[in-house]
């Protein structure tokens, strides 16, 4: 798959794609348990809400490496996407980008670099909070891929479509994509099937001093529903390694997660 300098989805500009996969309580809370014993506590649901899970990155890349893998692996490996339904889910996310930033063929523009992506594993995403279930101290790893398209002119972009007007800076990016949470069972048995979690950027990611970026995104779950993800990331460099330092709340109700 052909390489681009880009923005990364967790944090800082100049990340590379790679094709290789490496080794990868109150009593009114509702629904709060927790098991002593193992550490872990049955995550609550906030009072007018369908669903409340909370995502951590805190693992880290060589700064080198950036924090992108070849999106095939995610669309192939993770969601078990055939051909046909990799298309047709890249072909959802170009009619995004146009309805909703104006962006018409963001796959073939000099202005615009469009690519699939697969956040690496390594920077340990995990959800540590899921409403209604008991999830380990370790949490459970989040799978995180799908497409971006990003401003590669050095004049920035102005937008179209229901952002008509707004002028994006060279480097901003907007994504469309799946969240699949690895969930776990202890002991013997089958484990549960991944919570699969659609995502598509409300707002464009825009780089921040620091390198990273704050986020909304409109969330579509057969789980919890319509709902809202909010989050940051502040990326730090330490030892010649990067760490996305990312925070993500997901919020699930009858008003789109408000």
């Amino acid at each position: 798959m052909r390489s681009h300098s880009l923005f990364a989805l967790v944090g800082l500009i100049g990340a590379l794609v790679h094709p290789s996969r490496p080794d990868a309580g109150g009593d009114t809370a509702r629904g709060h348990a927790c098991a002593g014993d193992q550490g872990s506590c049955k995550g609550t649901t906030p009072e007018g809400y369908d669903g409340f899970l909370v995502f951590m990155a805190t693992g880290s890349v060589p700064l080198s490496e950036g924090f992108f893998l070849d999106g095939m692996i995610f669309q192939q490996e993770i969601l078990g996407r055939t051909p046909a339904e990799i298309e047709q889910n890249r072909a959802d996310a170009l009619a995004y980008f146009e309805t909703r930033f104006g962006i018409a063929d963001a796959d073939a523009r000099a202005d615009v670099a469009f690519l699939g992506f697969y956040a690496d594993p390594r920077i340990d995403y995990r959800a540590y909070v899921i409403s209604g279930q008991r999830v380990p101290p370790e949490g459970y790893v989040v799978h995180d891929g799908g497409w971006i398209a990003l401003v590669t002119d050095p004049d920035g972009l102005t937008l179209g479509g229901e952002l008509a007007g707004v002028h994006v800076p060279a480097g901003t990016f907007f994504s469309f994509g799946d969240y699949s949470i690895e969930v776990t069972r202890p002991g013997r048995g089958r484990d549960p099937d991944p919570i699969v979690i659609h995502y598509q950027c409300n707002d464009p990611l825009i780089p921040l001093a620091n390198g990273g970026e704050v986020f909304t995104c409109d969330l579509l779950s057969e789980e919890f529903g319509a709902g809202r993800a909010q989050g940051m990331t502040s990326p730090v460099i330490e030892d010649g390694n990067l760490r996305p330092n990312g925070r993500t709340v997901l919020t699930f109700s009858d008003e789109g997660g408000l």
